[in-house]
């Protein structure tokens, strides 16, 4: 019977096993108890060996997992005693003469060393390396990923910046803490314009919460910025209307459709798309690396880039407001459920997102949509838009549908941008509302930090403006939407006078003139006050009411100085003097005039020589007064020997409103009927004096609205009152004319 020899130190010389021989019959098999000194074999250690012989073949093998796996084979020649047993010396066998049966398993199946197995799925190619494990070779390489069957597409090269954070074309991402614009990408070529990426943040409902508002597109060659914004496009000062139909201006391709606006810039014969949907921007460079770089974006040809750039150092100053980085600070919401919105926003990592977890990696766009709902109101589309950012991205760079994502987030069935036809201006922002009847809508609703500089608390719309004899009073309508007031409900007085709405600056406008819109004309102490009042028609049922009551009230005034007499007498020669009254926002001008002949044709000039007792007319006329809404009444008029008011010597011509009864030659016309009026007297000069003689005249100005300003010179009446009650109560414009003997 044919024998062979084993020695156990077959596999364990460099171990320094003492060699302990084993028999076996030629053509069989056995087992030999190895525990005392144990073998590693390609990262297994193994108690015990399964050995072999094949009579036929000439070969024997040495096997750790029953004679199937993990095996050694060697070549009979090598044997000591061929005709009777085998005693196997490992230190005489010659490396290269023996091979390695272990291989390696994929899928159940046994691959040699060196064998390969393609991977469709995975794009790799699989080779069974000499430690019995496969290797994986990515056949697509460091630059393009696998879409499945075997098809490799370029690496994904995408930015995305919604809300609050960054996520650049690595994957890196970062949270914006200031409402600043930096630039995200520069594209330069030596054939096409030089193109700035700009995102400007500002606040919304939060103040210490900046989030993307708009995105600038600047042109450097041509100079011309083009701004996608919520509700609107424009190049330069010019709004776009666009549509699916693609517009190229100024080299830049322009279209809109129901999930956004889209951007295209020319790139060596190519086109670099920049979408916006009003929350979040994504810059797609897949494929067009040469020459675009810097920016929060990143570099897109150094996959390395990290940590991300410093926000410091893209900064757009030009675009920034000046206290854009200054700090703001607010109690937290307590009514913020951080739990429920971070569970919401791990939907990324379950079905059907799985399925561009490979491609894509979540965590980026997972903790930007937590950064924003753990620290800011749910609303305004924030969570649909931001998984939106991230299916967007995965069906960029696959053909994963991911079919039912939108029902299972709880949004619309379709993508759809938010507020894509609502423009707000710089000091709004467009955001969701429950109007009265408990829809939710878009609307226009004020910045944070304009909110609280303009609320109905702190200054209600902005101060009056008052030009000649007209007051108009603006209103934001933003401030109106938050407090559930729609500006076309809104009136003065006259409920037939409503607001005119501003469409680009969206101030809400009330103005009257003189006494139009059922405006009350009305004098207090020193000032003729012109008002109006700003309310809305009462909707309540009698019980409830939903609406703010509003009754805003804006004025304009004039106001008579005290004395207005001229520091220097003017005599005579100048047959004219006038004084401009000017206070608060009204101005007009007084002007007293003297004349020969009673229709005042023929001035008196500094030639003309007046003879004592000779009647003269002066008269008195304003200039910038509404005659529909005051008249001036002249209440006294009198000489003095010096320019002084309050001269020593004094005589009066008309008191009261009236003639003075102790010179029958006084005549007063027209007084308080108008805007002007006139008097006539016989000339004279103080006895016993050569020096200039002074005529003083104090004017009131009189509310047509509080009755009649005529004053009752009835001599019957003199003694109760001679000028009516809503004139007492002015104080005079003083007005003086000096002449010399």
């Amino acid at each position: 019977m044919l024998h062979f020899l084993l020695y156990q130190a077959v596999l364990s010389l460099l171990a320094g096993a003492a060699v302990q021989a084993e028999t076996f019959e030629a053509g069989g098999s056995g087992v030999v108890d190895i525990s005392g000194c144990p073998i590693t074999f390609y990262g297994q250690t193994y108690n015990t060996l399964y050995v072999s012989h094949d009579s036929e073949s000439e070969y024997f093998s040495v096997c750790f997992n029953d004679h199937e796996t993990d095996c050694a084979a060697f070549v009979q020649s090598w044997a000591s005693d061929i005709s009777n047993s085998y005693a196997i010396n490992p230190a005489s066998l010659p490396v290269d003469e023996y091979y390695d049966l272990t291989g390696c398993r994929y899928s159940g199946v046994a691959y040699e060393v060196e064998d390969t197995v393609e991977e469709l799925e995975s794009c790799s190619l699989q080779t069974c390396d000499v430690t019995g494990v496969f290797t994986d070779d990515f056949s697509c390489g460091s630059a393009a990923w696998c879409q499945g069957e075997g098809q490799c597409l370029p690496a994904p090269t995408m930015c995305t910046v919604s809300g609050s954070t960054v996520i650049d074309f690595h994957g890196n991402d970062q949270t914006i803490a200031h409402r600043c614009a930096y630039t995200l990408l520069s594209v330069a070529s030596e054939t096409y314009p030089d193109v700035d990426v700009v995102a400007v943040f500002q606040e919304r409902r939060r103040t210490d919460v900046p989030l993307l508002s708009h995105v600038l597109l600047l042109l450097k060659d041509d100079g011309i910025t083009v701004t996608l914004e919520q509700g609107r496009v424009t190049v330069g000062d010019d709004v776009q209307t666009l549509s699916d139909t693609p517009e190229t201006v100024s080299g830049v391709e322009l279209s809109k459709d129901g999930t956004g606006v889209t951007a295209k810039i020319p790139y060596y014969g190519e086109m670099i798309p920049v979408f916006f949907d009003g929350v979040t921007v994504q810059i797609d460079i897949t494929g067009y690396t040469d020459d675009a770089s810097g920016g929060l974006c990143g570099n897109p040809t150094d996959p390395s880039t990290a940590p991300p750039v410093s926000v410091s150092t893209v900064k757009d100053s030009t675009h920034s407001d000046d206290d854009c980085e200054t700090p703001q600070t607010e109690d937290p919401d307590s009514s913020l459920d951080c739990d429920t919105m971070t569970v919401k926003c791990n939907l990324l990592m379950q079905e059907p997102f799985t399925a561009c977890n490979m491609h894509i990696d979540p965590e980026p766009y997972i903790s930007a949509c937590t950064d924003i709902l753990c620290n800011y109101p749910a609303g305004d589309d924030l969570l649909c838009q931001l998984l939106e950012a991230y299916a967007r991205t995965c069906s960029s760079h696959s053909s994963d549908t991911l079919d039912g994502w939108r029902e299972t987030a709880g949004c619309s069935a379709t993508p759809t941008a938010f507020c894509p036809d609502t423009y707000c201006t710089s000091d709004e922002f467009c955001g969701e509302k429950r109007n009265n009847n408990g829809v939710i809508e878009n609307v226009c609703l004020c910045r944070a930090i304009f909110a609280s500089e303009n609320s109905l608390d702190v200054m209600f719309g902005y101060p009056t403006v008052c030009e000649d004899s007209s007051a108009s009073f603006s209103l934001p309508r933003c401030v109106l939407e938050e407090n559930n007031i729609d500006y076309t409900d809104l009136h003065l007085n006259d409920d037939a006078c409503t607001g005119d709405l501003d469409d680009d600056t969206h101030m809400v406008t009330f103005s009257f003139s003189g006494d139009t819109c059922s405006t009350v004309v009305t004098t207090s102490n020193n000032q003729l006050l012109f008002k109006n009042t700003i309310s809305i028609d009462s909707t309540d049922d009698g019980t409830i009411t939903r609406n703010d009551d509003v009754q805003i009230d804006f004025s304009c005034y004039s106001t008579q100085t005290a004395d207005t007499s001229m520091d220097i007498g003017i005599r005579i020669r100048d047959s004219s003097v006038s004084e401009v009254i000017e206070s608060g926002e009204w101005i007009y001008t007084l002007t007293m005039n003297a004349y020969l002949d009673s229709y005042r044709t023929q001035a008196i000039t500094s030639s003309t020589e007046i003879n004592l007792d000779q009647t003269i007319w002066v008269e008195l006329s304003t200039d910038g007064l509404d005659d529909n809404a005051v008249a001036v009444v002249t209440d006294s008029c009198w000489a003095t020997n010096e320019a002084s008011s309050s001269g020593s010597l004094r005589y009066d011509l008309i008191t009261s409103g009236c003639a003075d009864t102790d010179d029958g030659t006084v005549a007063v016309e027209g007084n308080g009927a108008g805007t002007s009026n006139y008097f006539s007297f016989n000339m004279f000069q103080f006895s016993e004096q050569t020096s200039d003689v002074y005529l003083h005249c104090q004017l009131k100005l009189c509310a047509l609205d509080d009755g009649d300003c005529v004053p009752d010179c009835n001599p019957a009446r003199r003694r109760r009152r001679s000028l009516v009650s809503n004139s007492e109560d002015m104080s005079p414009a003083l007005i003086t004319m000096a002449w010399t003997k």
